[in-house]
């Protein structure tokens, strides 16, 4: 146990603050922040499974008894810090369960049955590698960089739709502390895979789902990776995913317009 989970009233306060502050802030100034909070006792993801914790949040662990309030208010029940798995999963709130082993890195992708992991350039020169059978597949991104965009992408024009957005589109889309881009779902996924690398040479063919991709400078250095679904409905896996994203960051992926 990092932190610790017990605060006072005023400390609640000052955290709220931080939180505000923190959402206001650019990328390296939310660092610091994080900072703040943790040499308040507050770790974040190393305490409580949040990836980045907003007043919802807050509220939330002490409406549910993780964190005790003293000095005049009433306290509640504490729960030791670590029993994150009793935590129940609010579509609007970033608190997750603990056997969910996170999506920021690469790491935590494989951990949940994920494989591949081959880059876009090397998968346009060879797709064999790629199942043929049902299932889900990601778009991730090795590096935590700051994303940039590209105002005209390689998105091929399907029945003559432009599937460029403007740049201030894609920076509201964008979603920091995750390596996952974009969920999808597929009947076979080597063809599957192959129309969206397809699609992304600008070829016109059916893959509009996912297009935010191609307007990134660093789409050929993406990695896709899959996980064969032979006993479920790839669309429920895919489904099912979607929400336990939106369940930690509270949005969907950053390609994934619908869902």
């Amino acid at each position: 146990m990092k932190g610790k989970n017990i605060y006072t009233q005023q400390e609640i306060e000052q955290l709220r603050d931080l939180i505000r502050e923190k959402n206001r802030a650019s990328a390296d100034e939310r660092k610091r922040i994080r900072q703040k909070m943790r040499k308040m006792g507050f770790w974040g993801r190393d305490d409580w499974g949040i990836i980045d914790c907003s007043e919802t949040d807050l509220d939330k662990l002490i409406e549910l008894g993780y964190i005790k309030l003293i000095d005049g208010t009433k306290p509640m029940k504490s729960v030791p810090i670590g029993r994150r798995d009793i935590l129940p999963i609010n579509r609007q709130c970033n608190v997750k369960l603990e056997k969910m082993s996170g999506l920021q890195s690469i790491e935590d992708v494989k951990h949940e049955g994920f494989s591949g992991f081959v880059s876009v350039a090397k998968l346009r020169e060879d797709s064999c590698s790629i199942p043929l059978g049902a299932g889900v597949y990601l778009v991730v991104r090795e590096t935590n960089a700051a994303p940039r965009f590209l105002s005209e992408g390689t998105g091929g024009y399907f029945k003559k739709k432009n599937p460029n957005v403007s740049i201030e589109e894609l920076q509201a889309n964008w979603v920091d502390d995750t390596c996952v881009l974009y969920i999808g779902k597929a009947t076979s996924l080597r063809k599957r895979l192959k129309q969206y690398i397809d699609f992304g040479k600008g070829r016109s063919v059916g893959h509009w789902g996912g297009r935010y991709i191609w307007q990134l400078e660093d789409a050929d250095q993406l990695l896709l990776c899959w996980k064969e679904t032979p006993n479920e409905d790839p669309k429920s896996v895919e489904s099912a995913w979607i929400s336990s994203f939106k369940s930690i960051y509270g949005v969907r992926p950053f390609a994934n317009l619908q869902g």
